[in-house]
């Protein structure tokens, strides 16, 4: 792999690809590199380098939060030039960064990828990867199409993240734009490796020592999680098919895979016991946000800490779970089924993934 500032010239037909040291964008490097052997993969990268022997893949170091992406005039002038395809994967995903450090990257960092739009005069496609959780507090259904009402939002993740889908809306209009928006990505369907972990498994990985009596959230409610591998697929699919510009995707489980919180509890706490037989861990029952959020606040008056914590974790991580909030999906599963991709069954691969985490 080359890298650094030193790239070939213009190039046509490139594809120029941000978050390649991330989840999703790392596993999209090699496969599109794998799959378009004649065209240059360009990566944006700050520091860290992601290993890999494909000589048609080309780090470019940058910053997506600076001007010109932090490229140099002649580097950047040349890419205009070659590029036909922006897969923008590029973001921060810390729920409990603030406001301001979110929008640096999501938002702005988003903004700065529209402008390197602009001025790529090949350009066929710009695939922005979003989140279905940029419905926030929104109850109801999301559906495949921008969201322009929200009702606020749990985190400045999610925030930033609408907000940087927003900037397309307003500011690309002239550009042949793809939204895919993505549920909680958790390892893969057939081994049930996991990648990079998440929220998600973190609190799986509390379920061996749990001390807590209670979760907050609907027992009713839909835990919407998919494969990477599905996910990787799903989003080479999206770029090799003629695909209909200013179109919203949904990669996600969708409402018929999606599976309630208290099947996916009692799941967890059953492999669990199933690989600790002697275990004396009790499944916690589910209560109102409220109610949790006034369990939480009598930890921290009675100064017990690491139980405090750990309640803390949970107000970060599910507040989700109270709402009534289906991610659909049907133009997506048409169009995929079009091409061929098969969502894997959740309730298929989902145990190879809890267990991965104890």
């Amino acid at each position: 792999m080359a890298f650094g500032h030193q790239c070939p010239g213009a190039d046509p037909g490139a594809i120029f690809l941000t978050g390649a040291t991330g989840l999703v964008g790392g596993l999209l490097l090699r496969r599109l590199a794998e799959e378009y052997p004649g065209r240059t993969v360009y990566a944006l990268v700050r520091t860290w380098a992601p290993e890999t022997d494909l000589p048609n893949a080309h780090l470019v170091f940058g910053d997506i939060t600076r001007p010109r992406l932090g490229i140099p005039a002649g580097l950047y002038s040349r890419l205009c030039q070659s590029i036909d395809t922006i897969v923008h994967c590029a973001a921060s995903t810390k729920f409990t960064l603030p406001l301001a450090a979110s929008r640096q990257v999501n938002l702005h960092g988003t903004a700065n990828i529209v402008q390197l739009a602009r001025r790529s005069r090949q350009l066929k496609m710009l695939l922005h990867v979003s989140t279905t959780y940029i419905a926030g507090r929104k109850d109801g259904p999301l559906r495949e199409a921008p969201m322009s009402d929200p009702d606020g939002w749990f985190s400045p993740y999610e925030q930033s993240k609408f907000e940087a889908e927003q900037f397309i809306y307003a500011h690309a209009d002239c550009l042949p734009w793809v939204i895919a928006r993505l549920s909680t990505v958790v390892g893969n369907s057939r081994t049930g490796h996991i990648s990079r972990f998440n929220y998600f498994h973190q609190l799986l990985r509390l379920v061996p020592r749990n001390p807590l009596p209670f979760i907050p959230g609907d027992p009713d409610a839909l835990v919407d999680v998919v494969a990477d591998d599905w996910v990787t697929h799903g989003l080479l699919e999206v770029l090799r098919r003629k695909t209909i510009p200013r179109t919203v995707f949904h990669l996600c489980a969708g409402p018929h895979q999606s599976l309630p919180a208290q099947e996916v509890v009692e799941l967890a706490f059953r492999l669990h016991r199933r690989r600790q037989p002697a275990s004396s861990v009790t499944i916690p029952s589910f209560v109102s946000l409220d109610q949790f959020q006034a369990f939480a606040a009598e930890l921290r008056r009675t100064g017990k800490t690491t139980l405090s914590r750990m309640a803390e974790l949970l107000l970060v991580y599910l507040p989700h779970l109270e709402l009534n909030q289906p991610f659909l999906n049907t133009e997506t599963n048409r169009f995929l089924d079009q091409c061929g991709v098969t969502p894997p069954r959740t309730r298929d691969f989902l145990p190879g993934i809890i267990e991965s985490c104890f």
